[in-house]
């Protein structure tokens, strides 16, 4: 038995080391992160598609579209392109209707280019037949519930004319929290939006996130589409981004600059959260040519578990263990402070550290209960539709 502990306790401190150095690196990198701003000569000439897939969003398509027909680029440059996904609700009646007096914006339902639902993944066709149906240059995606700043398309713009890249990654965030639950979301989105930029710095570890993502119509062309991956519900973002940094190495970019933020509202409660979190996690096994962010997720999820059968095993242990304990919980905390302290400095929200605490042991059970049924559930709800 006093082996057995004394391993426990030499895995769990090597581990939370372990983590600690891994954030370390990530705001290592972040820092080394260039931004980017839009040169004053910039003139736009690059024709861009925004692809908008929508299901059910009667509730959020006005604000979506009207903040896209209000970007600061020229219109004759801008095709916005709709794509209805079986929508049950007023999503393609109020898309029409403003696309009756905004040019610019065009419905496509999906359900002219599907004929055999089977097996399909809803979402990645939805943008491939926006790719299809498209006339730009440069596709642009977002989400139907998503609101975008101005000067957004200039910025994405601005960086690919001047840089060339095969993809741009930009950031997303969480706005009008409510409660504890969505501002527990908004700490965690600003961190992964660190970490994205991060590991696209560092050249090991590509992730992305679909409601503010960029690529030339031809890279998409070349690389095949979603194809490998098309029979998954999610990973529109990351598992793209995957093929186009394999095809394009080191040309794919993360637009470090926060007046390019994507805003996305939180899921409103904890079942939704847990559906929504539940689907980004099922495409963790599919990582096969990013063998660093699979050992980086393995490292988090081990180190939350360990903290948590730690704490469970507090009263039964001698009393030297709490400090085990204690250096365990402490290089999380102290390691997720430092990295939030980045990301919230970055985003301009420091208002919202005031609700790290709080929300520390929502993250380690989160990470932990989530990745833990990821492995084992591959099948979940999302937009009222059944997906695998």
């Amino acid at each position: 038995m006093p082996w057995i502990l004394g391993s426990f306790s030499l895995l769990a401190l090597v581990v939370a080391g372990g983590y600690w150095v891994l954030l370390r690196q990530y705001r290592q990198h972040w820092t080394r992160l260039p931004g980017w701003s839009v040169p004053t000569d910039f003139t736009p000439t690059t024709s861009i598609s925004v692809l908008v897939p929508a299901r059910n969003e009667a509730g959020q398509i006005e604000a979506c579209l009207q903040r896209l027909c209000e970007q600061d680029y020229p219109p004759e440059l801008l095709d916005i392109i709709v794509i209805d996904d079986h929508s049950t609700d007023a999503t393609p009646a109020l898309v029409k209707k403003i696309a009756a007096t905004q040019p610019s914006v065009r419905l496509l339902h999906l359900a002219d280019y599907l004929h055999d639902n089977k097996g399909i993944a809803f979402k990645k066709a939805a943008i491939t037949y926006g790719i299809e149906a498209s006339q730009g240059e440069l596709i642009v995606c977002t989400d139907a519930d998503c609101l975008t700043p101005t000067g957004w398309l200039r910025l994405i713009a601005s960086c690919y004319q001047e840089q060339q890249p095969a993809c741009i990654c930009g950031p997303v965030n969480i706005y009008g929290e409510r409660n504890i639950l969505e501002r527990f979301q908004a700490l965690d989105f600003m961190g992964m939006m660190l970490i994205t930029g991060a590991g696209i710095q560092a050249g090991d570890q590509h992730l992305a996130n679909g409601a503010n993502l960029a690529y030339p119509r031809t890279v998409f062309q070349e690389v095949g589409g979603f194809t490998g991956a098309d029979h998954l519900a999610s990973g529109d973002d990351i598992l793209l981004v995957h093929k186009i940094a394999t095809r394009y190495p080191g040309r794919v970019v993360f637009l470090k600059n926060p007046a390019a933020t994507v805003l996305t509202p939180g899921q409103p409660t904890l079942s939704a959260f847990f559906q929504q979190r539940l689907r980004w996690a099922t495409k963790n096994s599919y990582y096969p040519q990013q063998p660093h962010i699979t050992l980086a997720l393995a490292l988090v999820l081990v180190h939350c578990w360990l903290i948590l059968v730690s704490a469970a095993l507090l009263p039964f242990m001698p009393s030297w263990f709490a400090g085990i304990f204690l250096l365990q919980y402490a290089a999380k905390a102290y390691a997720d402070f430092r990295l939030q302290q980045q990301a919230t400095r970055f985003f301009g929200r420091k208002d919202l550290l005031a609700w790290f605490i709080p929300t520390q042991w929502m993250h380690t059970l989160y990470i932990a209960v989530i990745g833990f049924l990821a492995i084992f559930i591959k099948r979940y709800t999302w937009k009222g539709r059944p997906v695998k």
